[in-house]
């Protein structure tokens, strides 16, 4: 009798990955399809309960030389993605690979009646964080000669629509930026 095996099974073995926006649809998906294929991981997302969930589900099947850390930050905040940072490299000594799925809508309306301070948020979370997550972990990938990063971004990014103008320069700029 044939025995099923993933082929993702073991493939991220003794790799340490860092994935943002990890509790929500397609982060907790990430998450689980890294933690699967062998991946050490530290999770990270603003809502510290959901973060404990995924880490409580993902724990219960540990492989032996697999690590799991969850590190709660609101990345719109500068002062928490050097933080993230600085406790990402600390534990892990190096980065694998790093996964930018944290963002958020931007402000809908017309421009000069959106809220500009929701419009800083934004930017901050969906196009400066990411730059700044690859700057603190890109110098240590090329010293490795090993890394990969993955700017995630939204269906806005791909193609022409005269109601998604707004949407354009935060979710582009850091998969067109490295």
């Amino acid at each position: 009798m044939l025995e099923y095996r993933d082929e993702r099974e073991g493939m991220l073995s003794g790799r340490n990955c860092l994935i943002t926006g990890v509790v929500g649809g397609f982060g907790r998906h990430l998450s689980r399809a890294f933690w699967e294929a062998g991946a050490s991981l530290c999770l990270s997302s603003r809502n510290r309960e959901k973060l404990n969930g995924l880490q409580d589900e993902l724990s219960k099947t540990a492989r032996a030389d697999q690590r799991l850390f969850i590190l709660p930050a609101d990345l719109s905040k500068p002062e928490q993605v050097r933080a993230l940072a600085d406790e990402v490299i600390e534990r892990f000594g190096h980065l694998t690979a790093l996964v930018n799925n944290a963002a958020r809508q931007c402000p809908i309306g017309l421009l000069w009646k959106t809220d500009f301070f929701q419009w800083e948020n934004t930017l901050r979370l969906n196009l400066l964080a990411p730059l700044k997550l690859c700057a603190a972990f890109i110098p240590s990938m090329m010293k490795k000669v090993y890394g990969k990063v993955i700017n995630l971004s939204g269906g806005g990014a791909a193609g022409p629509s005269s109601q998604l103008w707004r949407l354009r320069g935060r979710q582009g700029g850091p998969c067109t930026a490295f």
